[in-house]
Formats: structure tokens, sequence, C-alpha cells
């Protein structure tokens, strides 16, 4: 697992102890970012302990479908409850369609070393956010394009990690990458 890190964890007690000084929903926040940052740590069971908590009490289906639970559940070997929790965090993706909701899980999975199926999370956010996309953008950088840029830096990473082929978005995210990592990236 890893040696814990302390700055993490030493921002994790800060917030479960934010989370004893308040109640309701600010107390169900607090937890919910100190697991992710126990997480961080490398005190997945801590986490883990900290989200189920946070999912009996608030009765939210985000909470029970918590990227976070999963890839920490995967960390310690939990597989049939990570992989529980990662379709019920796809089903409220589903219903959302929201492509941060996608993203964000296929993150945790490509951190819990899950790149096949991260990569099918970031294809999903992929094309929701290029229905978003709106034509006559100036560049990358332009507000209305950030998420495409993003996704597609994170896609790209899973897909080299995967030996995959680029495609299109592969080459436009090496593209729009700053000059130094293009340097880098035809060093290789």
């Amino acid at each position: 697992m890893g040696k814990p890190d302390p700055d993490w964890a030493k921002e994790a007690r800060a917030l479960e102890e934010a989370a004893e000084r308040t109640s309701g929903e600010d107390r169900l926040a607090f937890q919910a970012q100190a697991a992710d940052h126990w997480s961080e740590a490398g005190e997945y069971d801590r986490a883990i302990d900290l989200l189920t908590r946070v999912a009996a009490e608030s009765g939210d289906p985000s909470d029970a479908g918590s990227p976070v639970l999963a890839c920490s559940l995967f960390l310690v070997g939990r597989e049939e409850e990570a992989w529980e929790v990662v379709g019920k965090a796809e089903r409220l993706a589903a219903s959302r369609r929201d492509w941060r909701d996608y993203d964000e899980l296929a993150d945790y999975l490509a951190r819990a070393g899950r790149p096949e199926q991260a990569l099918e999370y970031y294809d999903e956010a992929l094309r929701i956010v290029l229905t978003l996309e709106q034509p006559g953008a100036p560049d990358p950088d332009h507000p209305a394009l950030r998420p495409l840029s993003s996704v597609r830096r994170s896609r790209l990473l899973v897909r080299e990690q995967l030996g995959l082929p680029a495609d299109e978005h592969d080459r436009a995210s090496v593209r729009n990458l700053p000059l130094i990592e293009r340097w880098r990236r035809r060093r290789r």
C-alpha cells in the first residue's frame, strides 16, 4: 500500500476535526473530503470507513457510488465491492449525463490500476463534451473547450498506458500541450 503521505494525512485529520465541529450536510461534506485525503495518503481502509458512514447517513446515491470509495476498495483488494460501487457510479452518471461524473470515475479507475475501464468512461465523457462543443470557439483555452482539453489529456495518458495507437483526439491533445511537453514526447 505504500507509506502514507503526511501532508494528505494532516489535511485529512484537519477535515475530520472540522466535521466534528459541524452537523448535517456540512459534516458529511467534511467527512467525504477527509476520506478523499485519506485515500490520497494511502490510508484506504480509513477512507472506506468514512465513505461508508457518509453513504449510510446521507441517503445520497452519489455517496454510495463514490469513485473514491471504488478506488479505495480496489486498492485494498475488495474487487467485488469495488465493482458494485462502480456500477452505482455509472448508473448515476448515466442518469445525469454530466461529463464530470464519467471523467471523475475514469480518473479514479485509472488510479486504481483499471485503465481499460477508465478508458471506457473517458470515452463517454468525451462523447458528452463533444455535444457541448461550440463551433467557432477561438482556441483550446477558450472556456467552452476546457472540458474537451481536460478529458482528451486524461484519455491520452490512459491510451498511452494501454499501448493504443493515437487517434484524432490524442493527436489534438498533443497539439495543445505546452511546447516543452511536445518536445519530450518526440524524444521518447
